[in-house]
């Protein structure tokens, strides 16, 4: 079977026409001939160019109505924008875009065919159908990413095999260009769960190797006719695809050629550098396989990955000869003024996130520290979740809340704390009332989130804050109400989250309310302070929600909760019920979740034992002396005198940075160090002059 013969999968996409009857005519111009389809975001019809006499004209209208219509708006002009820029042979093109009253619409090229969804059978179809399918996904994917767009949602369902067997790729609603700065935390999971790459669902920044990971499902269900993981379950399938690899195919597929098994396998791969890496040999391969009809895929490719630079210096050797250095003043003068780009470099996104995640390892080479004895976490984790009956895109119910109330005021609680909100409005029934009255009993401290709501128009969008409270007969109730918002930074909560709401300044923070009730002193908190992480996850004393509600509860600890401060909170991979918070990953070993990092974050404050940071400017002398120190060290010396000088520099201000972070400094060098390096090699060539070896005479 060849793609040729795909057209026999294709039939008319049907769907009621929503808003536009045919024969209507949009905008002056598109006369309605009849609708494609319905999506979530629009009604997409097959109109006629009434200005240029074209029948196969594909219009998307936008559903501007209901509830999310400003965030809808929002992303119908950011996929405009996307797909705009994108003119490729496997991409639907896109032409026009326009008003018509109070609807908005862009017009694209009509596809008449049928999704790939249609043709993922069971058994699988044939390898050179697959072969030409992914080596036209691939040219289409590498194109889309050269512009700098990532996709976030490739699956079958978006992608159209035109009547002549044509892969189109469609549907950028939820695409992000990587020049854009993200607008909501990086933990937050976009797209089809099947098709979401393991890092997404670990919190960390989507880059392009996401769209290669869907890739690689779409194969492996192209080839097989089942998914690389058969998890039904939600919390499964998320748990399966962090931490275990994928089904092989060469239990599969037999018959399929071991560079296309190989290839697949490598799209799967759970780390996202040996995916890009699995990527270009699997371009490269099909570039030899399939005919270049839009270009080789390895070189679009290429351009989106980026060469990597080699630098070499030349050193004294019997061998090679000499190199003598014309180092003056004047040269010296060149490293310092090329040393001062350490400043906008170290603002740039790849070496600020270098420095960034380089606390991790500081943090490992440190070890666990010892938090505040007085705070505990009751942890709403995945065994919780089985054995109370509690379904996962559910809220929690409030008569396990009331009922844990009760056993922590039994056991002599200090205070709880909820790390999840009561945003929607309360019935004040029976559950409610009691849960109220629950609070009586023991001071409570209730989440609250701030929001950024979208309300955007035809000529451009703006922001508008939003406090969403608990229900009034909680916060009655209460003793307290703190943000629960988490600052994230390259997919790593860092920071304290104690930046005030300029419309809510009096609310504090959920951390800073947990221990405002127990200190009147506590030291604020620098605006440059990091948390101070105390060791793997559950690192503060935590005890499963089921246990503490269900009748093994006297097998706890005696006194486990007598006089403490106990956090109560999600401790789940993945977003839950509406709501609830999603959970968030520290930097220390990726299990640490939203309320033990609250909990750390109080431990902080009662301990006074953050870890700090110098000024900007500060940090940057110190950034720009290791720059200027290593590039005159590289520019001055050769040979064996060069490796040793450089090496122990290296040593010394790697020793000097953790012996400051034991005692609670984190010193930014990472950046001039890096660049100091990289000016030096620079310099050394620019500056070698090599000369003729003088021959010896003979006696």
């Amino acid at each position: 079977m060849q793609l040729a013969d795909f057209k026999q999968f294709s039939e008319p996409i049907v769907g009621a026409c929503l808003g536009f009857e045919p024969g209507c005519v949009i905008a002056g111009r598109y006369r309605i001939i009849r609708p494609l389809g319905r999506g979530g975001m629009g009604t997409v019809y097959l109109a006629e160019d009434l200005v240029l006499g074209v029948t196969g004209v594909a219009i998307k209208v936008l559903h501007t109505g209901g509830p999310e219509a400003h965030s809808a708006i929002n992303r119908f002009l950011r996929e405009v924008r996307l797909t705009h820029k994108i003119q490729h042979e496997n991409v639907v093109r896109t032409f026009d875009f326009g008003q018509d009253g109070e609807s908005i619409f862009y017009t694209m090229e009509y596809l008449a065919g049928q999704s790939l969804q249609v043709a993922i059978t069971n058994g699988g179809l044939p390898c050179s159908t697959v072969i030409d399918m992914a080596g036209q996904l691939m040219r289409g994917l590498s194109a889309v990413h050269a512009v700098g767009i990532i996709h976030r949602d490739l699956k079958p369902a978006n992608v159209i095999v035109s009547s002549d067997g044509t892969l189109k790729i469609t549907d950028f609603g939820i695409a992000r260009s990587t020049s854009a700065p993200a607008t909501m935390f990086a933990s937050d999971v976009f797209g089809t769960l099947r098709y979401v790459a393991p890092e997404v669902l670990r919190g960390e920044m989507a880059t392009h190797a996401v769209d290669f990971y869907a890739l690689g499902v779409v194969l492996f269900e192209l080839l097989t006719g089942t998914a690389p993981f058969i998890e039904d379950n939600p919390a499964q399938l998320i748990l399966a695809k962090i931490e275990a690899p994928a089904r092989s195919l060469h239990e599969l597929r037999r018959d399929a050629p071991q560079w296309l098994l190989e290839g697949v396998d490598g799209l799967l791969d759970r780390d996202p550098d040996a995916r890009m890496q699995a990527a270009q040999l699997l371009a490269n391969a099909l570039d030899v396989q399939t005919s270049y009809r839009s270009g080789k895929a390895s070189k679009l490719l290429s351009a989106t990955i980026g060469e990597k630079a080699v630098a070499s210096v030349a050193t004294d050797s019997t061998r090679m000869g000499s190199v003598r250095l014309r180092f003056s003043i004047a040269n010296a003068l060149w490293v310092i003024v090329c040393a001062l780009l350490v400043f906008p470099i170290a603002q740039t996104e790849i070496f600020s996130s270098i420095e960034v995640n380089y606390v991790d390892n500081l943090f490992r080479l440190r070890g666990p520290a010892t938090p505040h004895p007085g705070i505990v976490v009751v942890s709403m984790d995945e065994q919780s979740y089985m054995r109370l009956g509690v379904p996962l895109t559910a809220p929690w119910p409030r008569t396990l809340h009331t009922k844990l109330i009760n056993v922590l005021a039994d056991a002599g609680a200090k205070r709880v704390v909820f790390d999840v909100i009561f945003a929607d409005a309360s019935r004040e029934d029976d559950n409610d009332l009691a849960l109220a009255e629950a609070m009586k009993r023991v001071p409570t401290v209730l989440g609250a989130a701030l929001g950024l709501s979208q309300r955007a128009t035809i000529n451009g969008a703006f922001l508008l804050e939003e406090l969403l409270q608990p229900a009034e007969l909680f916060e009655t109730e209460s003793v307290g109400i703190g943000v629960v918002g988490l600052p994230m930074q390259f997919g790593r909560v860092r920071a304290f989250p104690s930046v005030k709401s300029e419309v809510f300044p009096s609310i504090n923070t959920l951390s800073e309310m947990a221990v405002a009730l127990d200190r009147e002193d506590t030291a604020p908190i620098p605006s440059d302070a990091l948390l101070n992480f105390y060791g793997a996850g559950r690192s503060i004393p935590t005890v499963p929600y089921e246990l503490v509600v269900s009748e093994s509860q006297a097998s706890l600890p005696k006194g486990v909760f007598e006089g403490k401060i106990v956090f109560v909170g999600l401790g789940l991979r993945s977003s839950t019920g509406a709501s609830q918070r999603d959970a968030f990953i520290t930097p220390y070993d990726q299990q640490t979740f939203g309320a033990e990092i609250h909990a750390t974050a109080a431990s902080n404050l009662l301990q006074q034992d953050w870890i700090r940071q110098p000024s900007a400017v500060s940090a940057g002398a110190i950034a720009y002396s290791c720059a200027v120190l290593l590039s005159l060290l590289i520019c001055s010396l050769s040979g064996v005198a060069l490796i040793t000088a450089v090496i122990g520099a290296l040593v010394l201000i790697a020793a000097i940075q953790f012996s400051l972070f034991l005692v609670g400094w984190f010193i930014p060098v990472v950046t001039g160090t890096l660049w100091g390096v990289c000016c030096g090699l620079i310099l050394r060539t620019m500056l070698a002059q090599p000369f003729k070896r003088l021959h010896r005479s003979q006696p």
